[in-house]
């Protein structure tokens, strides 16, 4: 029998050449019709096939706990995976800011306040700071997160080492948090706003409403100024007005296709968009 299956496997692989298979494919197919044939057999080709696998595998520094995980992986297309703390640091950091038409760039890694904010490849003037002030004070005071400097190895959660600065709350408001302390702007800080103007009322972050809201007195006066930030369209389908160089405005519709063309492009370059306003 095995004399009859090597010969029918030979004048198998005889006639693919004669048809023009390739080679390869046709002793591939020879081996199969051997195992097939004689099954006594397969244990031994699947032991060396596996073990040449692993060297391969070896030889690049690959390390398998379960080695059916190999014959998935090589079925696999598409890898689905969560980001944030596997391909990424696990943070998340304001890089543009866009206010009043002026599109500013913001340097530093991480949740520390170290970093410039430039404009048009320039660190941020008085006048450039000033045009960001409203941003600066919504991104602070529509905002319940805090970074923390870790004076001691391994003191927080995710084991930063010393002197590292580290978010306390949703991490993005630490984004937004440490990107307004970057501007260094007076009475733009959290104390000074709390101080200045008090907290009145919260609406947290929910997927209804896409936004957060916080309402803080103006001080003496029973005046209210509602703070919110979330998904740029639905803030925006809520606003009237604009405000702009020359001061506020009722908004047009180029404003509208301004702010959204805006949002599009940053989005195209993989930033995550978030709007703010005041009312």
């Amino acid at each position: 029998m095995v004399k009859a299956s090597l010969a029918i496997v030979v004048v198998m692989f005889v006639i693919g050449l004669l048809r023009g298979q390739p080679p390869l494919s046709l002793f591939m197919t020879a081996v199969s019709l051997a195992v097939a044939a004689v099954p006594e057999g397969l244990p031994a080709v699947v032991t060396v096939s596996i073990t040449l696998g692993v060297r391969r595998m070896a030889r690049r520094r690959a390390l398998i706990r379960r080695m059916p995980a190999v014959e998935t992986l090589g079925c696999t297309s598409v890898i689905c995976t969560d980001k944030t703390g596997t391909l990424t640091a696990g943070q998340m950091t304001t890089r543009v800011l866009w206010s009043r038409g002026v599109t500013a760039d913001v340097h530093g890694e991480g949740y520390g306040p170290d970093g410039d904010v430039m404009v048009q490849g320039r660190v941020a003037d008085e006048a450039d700071r000033e045009l960001l002030r409203p941003m600066a004070e919504n991104l602070i005071g529509c905002n319940n997160a805090s970074v923390v400097l870790r004076e001691d190895a391994g003191g927080s959660a995710g084991g930063e080492p010393a002197g590292a600065w580290d978010a306390e709350g949703d991490p993005a408001e630490a984004a937004m948090l440490v990107v307004g302390l970057k501007l260094h702007l007076a009475a733009a800080d959290r104390e000074s706003i709390d101080r200045l103007h008090p907290k009145v009322f919260e609406l947290p972050f929910d997927s209804d409403r896409k936004r957060s809201s916080v309402v803080r007195s103006l001080g003496e006066s029973e005046a209210m100024r509602v703070l919110c930030n979330g998904a740029p369209g639905g803030g925006l389908a809520l606003c009237a007005h604009v405000l702009g160089p020359e001061g506020v405005r009722p908004m047009l519709r180029a404003d509208r296709e301004e702010i959204l063309a805006t949002n599009t492009m940053l989005a195209g370059r993989g930033f995550a968009c978030a709007g703010v306003r005041e009312a």
